[in-house]
C-alpha cells in the first residue's frame, strides 16, 4: 500500500467501532510468525550500560551518545538502575521506560520521548526486527458507550522512522487479537478504536476480566513495513535532465524545479511488475497524479480497492522510500530547510524543499531504501503472568 501526506486518513475515529471479528488464522492461513518472517534482520545498534541510582537524564546523555538519536522527557530527574551489555537498541529504551516507569514515545524521525504522551509503559514486550511490541492490560480501561468501564488489553508496536513505519492497512497495523487455552482453542477478541488514543501500531482489544487469571497465549495479526538496503545518491541541484543511478535495479532522479528558496526533486525506478499488473500500476498512478493536481478525490471504495490490490502485488513489486535529504551549498555545507514535503505515489517520490532565499544550492543528497511490506502474527505465551504497570 502507499501512501500520500496529501490524502487523509479514511473515516473518522468513533468511540467505540467493531473493526475485526476473525482470528488471525482464520483470515489469512499464510501468516507466518512476526519474529520467523523478520528472522534475519540486522541490528544496527548495540547498547551497553551500567549505571545504579543515577537521574534518567544520565541514562539519555548515554543512550543519546551510542544511538546518535536524540532523546526527551519532562521527567529527567526520576533515579534508575541499569545493567545491559551489547543490548540491541530497543531492549535498552524498554528496559529504561520499565525503571524510569515512564512510557516511550517515538517523535518525529531521529527523536525518542520518555513521557505521559503515550500513557502506557509496557512491562511485558517483544524486540522483532526493527519493532519493540509491547502489551499492556487492566480491568478498567475503556469506556463503554453506557458509561461502564471494560477490562482490555492493549498492544503497541514503536519502530525508528528509518527503520520501519506501522499500520499499512485498518487504523493501526494491528488487529484480529486471539487468546488461545492449552488447548489450542481460540477466543476472539473484539478490536475497537477510541478517540483520541488511536495510534498507528496500536491496538484496543476487549477482554473478558475471569481471562486475566487464566494462562492462555496472545495472537495478534500485524501488518507493516522494513526499510532495508539504504542507499545515497547525490543530484545536482540544478533543473534538467534525469540521472541514472545503479542501486534498486536502476533509479532516475532529476531536479525539476529550482527557485530562489526552494527546490523539487523526483525519484523513478522500475516497480519490477509486468503485463497486466503494470498496466494496473500505471492507471494507479495517473490517478494518483490527477488527485494531487487537484483532481477528484478518491471514493472511499475506491482507495479501498487498490489497497487490496497493493496488498497483494506487495511481495512482487519494488516500492522506494527516502529516509531523508541535504540540500548542500558550494561548500558542501548542509542548507537548513525552513519546510520540506515528500509524497510518496506508486511509482515515484517527490519532494519539495523550502530555505532561506538567497542562498545558491549546489547539491542534493538523498538516502532512498527498499520498502518491503511485511505480515504476520504477534504471539505472547502466558500473557497474563505479570502484573502491568
Amino acid at each position: 500500500m502507499f501512501r500520500l501526506i496529501t490524502l487523509a486518513v479514511l473515516g473518522t475515529a468513533v468511540f467505540w467501532t467493531v473493526l475485526h471479528a476473525q482470528s488471525p488464522g482464520a483470515s489469512d492461513q499464510t501468516l507466518k510468525p512476526l519474529s520467523e518472517v523478520l528472522g534475519d534482520w540486522k541490528y544496527t545498534k548495540r547498547v551497553t550500560l551500567d549505571v545504579a541510582d543515577v537521574p534518567l537524564k544520565e541514562v539519555m546523555k548515554e543512550l543519546e551518545r551510542q544511538s546518535g538519536l536524540h532523546f526527551e522527557s519532562f521527567s529527567g530527574d526520576e533515579k534508575l538502575s541499569l545493567k545491559l551489555k551489547e543490548a540491541p537498541f530497543w531492549k535498552a529504551v524498554a528496559e529504561t521506560s520499565i525503571r524510569a516507569n515512564l512510557p516511550i514515545w517515538v517523535y518525529k524521525k531521529k527523536e525518542i520521548h520518555f513521557n505521559s504522551v503515550m500513557e502506557y509503559v509496557y512491562p511485558r514486550y517483544q524486540i522483532i526486527g526493527p519493532f519493540h511490541v509491547g502489551i499492556h492490560w487492566a480491568p478498567k480501561m475503556l469506556k463503554l458507550n453506557d458509561g461502564q468501564v471494560a477490562a482490555a488489553i492493549v498492544v503497541h508496536a514503536e519502530c525508528l522512522g528509518h527503520e520501519g513505519s506501522i499500520g499499512l492497512q485498518g487504523p493501526s497495523g494491528i488487529s484480529d487479537a486471539t487468546l488461545e487455552d492449552a488447548n489450542g482453542k481460540p477466543m476472539v477478541l473484539r478490536q475497537v478504536q477510541v478517540l483520541g488514543k488511536q495510534y498507528s501500531g496500536r491496538g484496543y482489544f476487549v477482554v473478558p476480566e475471569e481471562m486475566f487469571k487464566k494462562r492462555l497465549k496472545l495472537r495478534a495479526r500485524f501488518e507493516g513495513a522494513v526499510f532495508l538496503t539504504p542507499e545515497e545518491i547525490v543530484v545536482p541541484a540544478s533543473a534538467g535532465d534525469a540521472i541514472e543511478f545503479k542501486p534498486f535495479g536502476g533509479i532516475k532522479a532529476r531536479i525539476t524545479k529550482v527557485g530562489d528558496g526552494s527546490l523539487e526533486y523526483r525519484i523513478e525506478w522500475d516497480s519490477k511488475l509486468r503485463g497486466a499488473d503494470a498496466q494496473r500500476l500505471e492507471e494507479i498512478q495517473k490517478r494518483t497524479d490527477d488527485v494531487l493536481n487537484g483532481g477528484k478525490p478518491f471514493r472511499d471504495e475506491e482507495l479501498a480497492e487498490m489497497q487490496k490490490w497493493f496488498a497483494a502485488k506487495a511481495g512482487d513489486m519494488r516500492q522506494l522510500h527516502a529516509i531523508d535529504h541535504v540540500v548542500l551549498d558550494k561548500d558542501k555545507k548542509a542548507i537548513s530547510p525552513a519546510s520540506e514535503t515528500k509524497f510518496f505515489s506508486p511509482k515515484h517520490i517527490t519532494a519539495e524543499i523550502h530555505f532561506e532565499k538567497g542562498i545558491v544550492p549546489a547539491q542534493v543528497r538523498i538516502r532512498l531504501v527498499e520498502k518491503k511490506i511485511i505480515k504476520g502474527y504477534l504471539e505472547f505465551n502466558d500473557v497474563f503472568s505479570a502484573t502491568p504497570r
